[in-house]
């Protein structure tokens, strides 16, 4: 009997629900692995962008700091150089 077959047996002995728990903790378990899979990915990418994300020109962003909508980067930028 396959572990799959021993879940379903188990299951149909529990009341109703009791198997709902069950089936919310394999969607937790799915849930989990597919992020798993996604932060390996996320983590890969990390070290082949690093050039990007780290240079002089996009120095005024490491600077920002966000608050909501109360974001003002007006005096981060040259106002000068900048075109609508």
């Amino acid at each position: 009997m396959t572990i799959a077959e021993r879940v379903y047996e188990q299951t149909k002995m529990l009341p109703d629900h009791l198997a709902c728990e069950v089936l919310d903790f394999i969607g937790y378990l799915m849930e989990k692995e597919e992020r798993a899979t996604w932060d390996d990915l996320m983590h890969a990418q990390v070290a082949s962008l690093e050039a990007v994300w780290d240079n002089d020109e996009d120095e005024v962003w490491d600077l920002l700091v966000t608050h909501g909508s109360d974001c003002d980067i007006g005096h981060y930028v040259d106002r000068q150089t900048t075109r609508c």
